[in-house]
């Protein structure tokens, strides 16, 4: 494990594309950031240097003396839940992005292929390759050969709480393993996750890449468990598929991976742990994955991830607005507006999508958007909509609607302040002054 300059630099470029924090809003904070990426990757260098070249524990006893800002928010989360999530100050934040980017590809080759969140390799800036999906995991089982045995079963589970159980000290030992005896960067991980949790030793914070990283982390050696044990498995995040070919060897499945994640200060969620016959759980992925006549399945299909800063940003920007000739997306988004359980994912393409229409159509779509009704029952996608309204008004090419634009996001102070109530009114005033 070796951190460089270009760590920092990859992850300036990746905040200033994606924000701080996808549970948020995005902020004119991470624009500065992409602006200032040289600048600020030289800071951040120079820190790791001068910490780098103490001992482990000295370099940990000068972190703790020094401030980590952050801010603990509330996010919307369901349909009236919430969880929380972390605001870390900037350079901070930008900070334990690069040395996430140093830990991630030093782990990266300990990973097995039945593993399909945050894999390395997107194309600069992301970090992680956008092929790689809850799709093609739920797609991945379905492709396995066991699944076809006579009276296999699939087991579904999932890890409880699983971010803010993570335990820092058992993450540093994971962490130290990737690096020499010298290297620093566990302890200076730790120190930091410590300050973020506010003392506590325990707590990914919510919402930002290294947190992803250091859970994937985390995982390998788990991961590493079920494949000694012979175990068919598949995992996104959290999310495990389990494929036996019998009730009892999926006993025994499930009992090696509550062992191995135990191990690991973590257990599995047991309202969320189910078993179903291979022909049950074939039929019950096809619908999950849409299969069918579905309105919203060519949206769903578009990679809508558009970087303005590519060589060939031009190019990509036009393919990507003749993708939507066929695509009613106010109609798409009417539908959404009578479920009584809008789909996240659906209104977070719409929110992708608003840059690539016409200014009209996409003033049109902000307005329903933005509609305090609706807001209410998109609660869930609030930081997704106000990152696709910022792309309209941050974009000279929509100038005809900025006074549109500003007009319905002067409304909401008044007619939905309980949304701006999770640490999003600075972002809110920030973007209207812009």
């Amino acid at each position: 494990m070796q951190v460089s300059r270009d760590h920092f630099l990859q992850a300036a470029r990746e905040i200033g594309q994606s924000g701080e924090n996808d549970t948020l809003p995005y902020d004119i904070d991470a624009g500065f950031i992409r602006d200032m990426a040289d600048e600020l990757s030289d800071v951040c260098f120079n820190l790791f240097q001068d910490i780098n070249q103490r001992t482990p524990k000295n370099a940990a006893g000068y972190v703790n003396e020094l401030t980590v800002g952050s801010e603990r928010l509330l996010a919307p989360s369901g349909s009236n839940g919430f969880r929380i999530t972390t605001k870390i100050h900037p350079l901070w934040n930008l900070y334990l992005n690069g040395l996430g980017i140093a830990i991630a590809e030093a782990n990266e080759g300990n990973r097995s292929a039945r593993v399909h969140s945050y894999r390395l390799g997107g194309e600069a800036p992301s970090f992680f390759d956008r092929s790689k999906s809850w799709r093609t995991y739920k797609e991945a089982t379905l492709k396995e050969p066991a699944l076809n045995e006579v009276g296999s079963v699939v087991v579904q589970t999932d890890i409880s709480s699983f971010y803010e159980h993570i335990y820092h000290h058992r993450l540093e030992n994971v962490i130290k393993d990737l690096g020499d005896s010298n290297s620093t960067v566990a302890a200076q991980v730790d120190r930091i996750l410590s300050k973020l949790a506010a003392g506590r030793s325990f707590g990914l914070p919510v919402g930002g890449q290294c947190a992803r990283v250091l859970a994937e982390v985390m995982m390998t050696p788990i991961d590493r468990s079920l494949s000694d044990a012979g175990i068919v498995w598949h995992r996104f995040v959290d999310d495990f598929t389990l494929i036996c070919n019998s009730q009892q060897e999926a006993y025994k499945a499930l009992s090696v991976l509550s062992h191995s994640l135990a191990d690991y200060g973590l257990s599995l969620n047991r309202t969320k742990t189910t078993t179903l016959s291979a022909k049950h759980y074939i039929e019950y992925v096809a619908a999950q994955l849409g299969d069918g006549e579905d309105a919203s399945m060519a949206l769903r299909e578009l990679d809508l991830h558009f970087d303005p800063y590519s060589d060939a940003a031009h190019g990509e920007y036009e393919q990507l607005k003749k993708s939507f000739k066929d695509i009613d997306v106010q109609f798409l988004l009417n539908l959404e507006k009578e479920k009584s359980q809008p789909d996240s994912f659906v209104l977070a393409q719409i929110g992708r999508a608003l840059k690539f229409q016409e200014p009209k159509v996409a003033a049109q779509l902000c307005a329903t958007l933005l509609e305090p009704k609706n807001l209410n029952s998109f609660r869930a996608s609030w930081s997704k909509i106000m990152r696709g309204v910022y792309s309209v008004r941050s974009n000279d090419e929509f100038t005809l609607v900025f006074d549109q634009i500003d007009n319905l996001l002067d409304l909401l102070p008044t007619t939905v302040p309980h949304l701006l109530m999770q640490g999003n009114r600075v972002w809110l005033t920030r973007l209207t002054a812009h």
